[in-house]
């Protein structure tokens, strides 16, 4: 029974910090996962059976269930963080690539006044 609260509270949060994160923020909560995962992964390799006893307390069978169950949680957090990071970065390319188009633009009228070639199709000259 434990196991089903623990799931679901934790795809609410990814859920939430799906949501609601931004910047640093995202950055800082991503680095201190990978701490902990990392010495979670060094605990079950020492401590094995630790996780049949606590896989039993919160109502799986396994051990090895509950690391598959973790898993999914920790790959769902990081495709929720990297989901994130992508649309940021799209988004600042969507600006930049506004700023350049109108940095570049040249108004019509200008163009007419200098005589400039440039606004000319090469193939007809």
């Amino acid at each position: 029974m434990w196991i089903k609260i623990i799931i679901i509270a934790g795809i609410a949060a990814v859920t939430v910090v799906l949501l609601r994160s931004r910047g640093s923020k995202m950055l800082a909560l991503r680095r201190l996962a990978m701490v902990v995962f990392g010495m979670v992964f060094a605990a079950s390799v020492l401590f094995q059976d630790v996780w049949t006893v606590v896989a039993n307390a919160v109502g799986v069978g396994r051990g090895a269930d509950l690391l598959l169950y973790m898993f999914v949680l920790v790959m769902l957090f990081f495709v929720a963080a990297t989901h994130l990071h992508f649309r940021g970065v799209e988004a600042q390319v969507t600006l930049l690539a506004r700023r350049l188009a109108l940095a570049e633009a040249t108004p019509a009228g200008e163009a007419a006044r200098t005589g400039d070639q440039s606004t000319e199709d090469p193939q007809t000259s």
